[in-house]
């Protein structure tokens, strides 16, 4: 909540007891240089001209006037850094309303796009009940086997639910210490099929640190990623798809490059934007359900253009 600059009896007596001090310590300097020019003789004792009387009136107005408009200027000092600390405290407020805002945001794109990949399995499982009601009662090898997939299905429904009861607290998201060589080696292993029919060559950092992360919400991110990788290079005999990461402060930085061509910067602009997608049958959810995990974690995932160069890059909070 914001803060604004307090105005309290105690200040105000404060500063009138400031102007006081510097009003008497102007006031002593003027009688101690009064009790020295009687002494050097400076004052005489015939009639004061007027001269001598402004110059009375000035050495003993204008150093008392001077203590107490230091006195003023100290307090007013000290006022304006208290307005600069509450100001910088008003601005931490907002960032972390703002933070707490998107990760609430994060949690609601990722919910819907958990619920939205429901939609698969329950048709399929449809189907299949379907199939089943359908058999005669001599089939029992066909039913055992419908039934074997409708109970696939289930267990993918029950998988879905059970990331999305997962999500991480928006406000202070606990997450284990993810070991990434793991995840890296799982994700990836999943995809060598496809990247040797398709002639592509995988690598990957080796001893890659620690995060603190979901692994399951990392294993999404980077399958997500994956596909972008894969989609760029499908029309491409062969290419290379690089996934490395590497600890820079209390950050670990995880970068995806793939030697294709990237993406133009019109459609950059919007490769997060959910429902918006370049491709003719895309539904515009895969980077938006990736960025909106990795900031639920209290990370960020980008997408940065170079000269020579285009990547993702997922930063995540490092090891405490």
């Amino acid at each position: 909540m914001a803060r604004s600059a307090p105005t309290s009896p105690t200040q105000s007596s404060q500063l009138g007891l400031q102007i006081a001090l510097g009003a008497l310590l102007g006031l002593l300097y003027t009688i101690v240089d009064a009790y020295l020019d009687r002494q050097l003789g400076i004052a005489g004792s015939s009639p004061a001209s007027l001269i001598e009387v402004i110059h009375t009136v000035i050495d003993f107005v204008l150093p008392t006037l001077t203590g107490a408009l230091l006195a003023v200027a100290a307090h007013m000092s000290r006022l304006k850094a208290r307005m600069a600390e509450l100001e910088k405290e008003r601005v931490e407020d907002l960032r972390s309303q703002l933070r707490k805002i998107e990760r609430d945001q994060a949690v609601w794109v990722v919910a819907a796009s958990l619920l939205h990949e429901l939609k698969n399995p329950l048709h399929a499982l449809g189907l299949l009940l379907d199939e089943v009601s359908e058999l005669g009662e001599g089939q029992t090898e066909e039913r055992k086997r419908l039934l074997d997939r409708a109970q696939a299905q289930s267990e993918r429904i029950s998988r879905e639910l059970s990331l999305l009861r997962s999500l991480p607290s928006a406000h202070n998201p606990n997450l284990p210490l993810a070991e990434l060589s793991d995840v890296f080696a799982a994700t990836l292993r999943a995809r060598e099929s496809l990247a040797s029919a398709q002639g592509i060559s995988l690598s990957v950092s080796k001893n890659p640190p620690p995060a603190l992360a979901s692994p399951e919400y990392l294993r999404i991110i980077l399958d997500n990623l994956l596909d972008n990788a894969f989609e760029a290079l499908r029309d491409t005999r062969g290419g290379s798809i690089t996934l490395d990461a590497e600890q820079s402060g209390e950050k670990v930085r995880i970068r995806l490059e793939d030697s294709g061509p990237g993406v133009s910067e019109e459609v950059a602009e919007h490769l997060f934007e959910p429902l918006w997608s370049s491709k003719p049958h895309g539904l515009g959810l895969g980077l938006a359900t990736a960025r909106a995990l990795a900031r639920s974690m209290g990370g960020d995932l980008v997408y940065r253009r170079g000269p020579c160069v285009s990547y993702f890059e997922l930063e995540l909070r490092g090891a405490p």
